[in-house]
This record gives C-alpha cells, structure tokens and sequence, in this order.
C-alpha cells in the first residue's frame, strides 16, 4: 500500500506541473518503502537524493511556467521552494551525518509539504497556467 496516492483534486490543469506532481509523489513512496526495517542505509541515502534531485528539477521548470504567464505571486512561491529544498537539504545532512531519521516525522513532513503546497501555492496558478 503506498504512504500517499495521487488524487485529481491536486491537478493544477498543466500537464507537465501535474505529471511533475505525480513523480513527486512516487519518490516520496518510494522514499517511504526505502525507510522501512530492514533496508539498507545506501538505498535511502540514493532515493533522498533522487528526491531532492528531481524537486530541484520540478521548482526550476514550475517557476520557468511561471515567469512565462507572469505569475503576480511569484517571488513569494520562489520563496516556499528554497524554504523547502534548504529543509530537505538539512534532511539529508543529517542522514549523511549518522543521524536515524524518525521515519514517520520525515514521511508526515513531506506528505504535508507537498499537498498543502500544491493545493495552497500551486492552485493560485492554475486559473492563468496554460496545458503543457
């Protein structure tokens, strides 16, 4: 069973943002099988990474959206992705450090980043975004 499933009421009606969403989603699953009993330290040190990586990829392209339909609220929303991408980054610090990550405060923290965000932040661009 996965820790989160996508739901249509995160679309924001852009193709590419909602297929980023999607992906999103899958590492944090994927993040959530790697930190159960049992699996190896490297395995949840390469899905961090992988996540970390591909938000990295998700924030530039959604903000290249929207700098191109001229997005009013944009610097406040550039300001939530480093906000978050500082968090993870501290995250996997602290896991490159030794430290045992609490699974489900880890977990709970980036399922409640990510949905609030697309549904708080991201929904305000939907009405002006254009289908990718």
């Amino acid at each position: 069973m996965a820790f989160m499933n996508w739901d249509e009421k995160y679309a924001v009606k852009n193709l590419e943002m909602d297929n980023q969403h999607k992906k999103l989603i899958v590492l944090v699953n994927q993040l959530h099988d790697a930190m159960k009993p049992g699996k190896g330290k490297e395995e949840i040190g390469n899905v961090l990474k992988s996540l970390a990586e591909y938000t990295v990829s998700h924030f530039t392209a959604e903000e290249k959206m929207m700098r191109s339909i001229q997005f009013d609220n944009f610097d406040a929303h550039k300001v939530e992705h480093t906000k978050l991408l500082e968090q993870v980054t501290g995250l996997i610090n602290r896991f490159e450090n030794g430290e045992t990550l609490p699974v489900m405060e880890v977990m709970n923290f980036l399922k409640k980043w990510l949905v609030d965000h697309i549904m708080k932040e991201d929904m305000k661009y939907s009405t002006v975004a254009q289908p990718a």
